[in-house]
């Protein structure tokens, strides 16, 4: 899925550009260090670059002309982006980051100030907030679904849906969701989270090293032993805070019948290989560079643990600290 993160442009000041179909601008400050470097206004929903343009006395101007409105992204160089409609007028961003100047991104300003006013309350409850936040959701949808403020807040909406709620949602909606490649892409990944669900049998993925061996999931799972798999990355921190527990049941349960691989995805090998040297991993762990086995395994945060039987069916998914431990207490008691 994308993370709407933007911490580079969150300094930005607008200043305006001459009057076009469309027109962004920004200038920034020499203390952000962009002055030189690549801006691109791209497609949000399948990455497609429109225009790009390099920050020259630290401001940048994008402007062109557009028929139809539709979602676009601001990409920095830092590669964060910060999703907007684009269609004709001045488009603002503030120093915050937030999009306001034409009909739709003043629209879509207000639901994101009033959402985020619900999940800042502090006298709400969990329960009374996430009640709150379903609703408006749901009725801002309802009052925009048939234009581009309603696709957005869809992408919200469908983050909360399982695969037989999104399809019948698809079947009523205009053909804009069905054929978005974010939906689509979203459609399949709950497909994959339930062939992967717990009581499923593992499904096998082969990963390529940097000398052209061939590591598979099959390699270590399925062979009469459970098997641990940890999928984690050096560069997040409650991966690295998830540790000391994996330690604990690799001390425990080492040589007993139960194995541990870690699979870094998402990562740079060295910086793969120096975090199993930092944190004395002593179990094997492979690379996903790509984060290819995310999407095979329905993954959409990490850390992610999965317990796989000895005739590897999915035993577990998703337990961690003191849970894991009881998932794998448990497992191992039954042997």
């Amino acid at each position: 899925m994308k993370r709407i993160t933007f911490m580079a442009l969150a300094a930005l000041v607008l200043v305006s550009c001459a009057d076009r179909n469309y027109s962004i601008t920004a200038e920034f400050p020499i203390s952000a260090g962009l002055d030189g470097q690549m801006f691109q206004l791209i497609n949000y929903d399948n990455d497609e670059v429109i225009d790009s343009v390099v920050a020259v006395n630290n401001r940048i101007c994008f402007e062109g002309k557009v028929v139809k409105p539709y979602a676009a992204a601001l990409k920095a160089p830092s590669g964060g982006q910060l999703p907007f409609v684009l269609e004709s007028g001045v488009i603002m961003i503030d120093p915050m980051g937030n999009i306001s100047g034409t009909p739709s991104n003043d629209a879509l300003r207000e639901f994101k100030t009033e959402m985020n006013a619900v999940k800042c309350d502090t006298i709400l409850t969990r329960a009374e907030k996430e009640t709150l936040m379903t609703n408006m959701l749901d009725s801002t949808f309802e009052a925009n679904k048939e234009n581009l403020v309603g696709y957005y807040v869809f992408l919200d909406i469908m983050e909360r849906k399982n695969k037989v709620e999104l399809d019948s949602l698809l079947k009523v909606l205009p053909a804009m969701y069905s054929n978005s490649i974010l939906v689509t892409d979203r459609v399949k990944f709950l497909v994959q989270s339930e062939l992967t669900a717990e009581g499923q049998p593992f499904v096998d993925f082969t990963l390529i090293t940097e000398d052209g061996t061939e590591q598979k999931l099959s390699d270590y799972v399925g062979h009469g032993e459970y098997v641990l798999v940890d999928f984690w990355a050096s560069w997040c921190g409650p991966c690295r805070r998830e540790m000391p527990t994996i330690k604990d049941i690799f001390a425990k349960y080492n040589g007993q019948g139960l194995k541990i691989l870690g699979v870094a995805v998402n990562d740079e090998v060295e910086d793969t290989q120096k975090a199993i040297e930092d944190m004395g991993i002593e179990w094997p762990v492979i690379s996903d560079v790509q984060g290819a086995t995310l999407n095979i395994y329905g993954i959409s945060g990490i850390p992610h643990l999965i317990l796989f039987a000895p005739d590897g069916t999915i035993v577990s998914r998703g337990a961690r600290g003191e849970g894991l431990k009881a998932v794998v207490d448990a497992a191992m008691s039954e042997k």
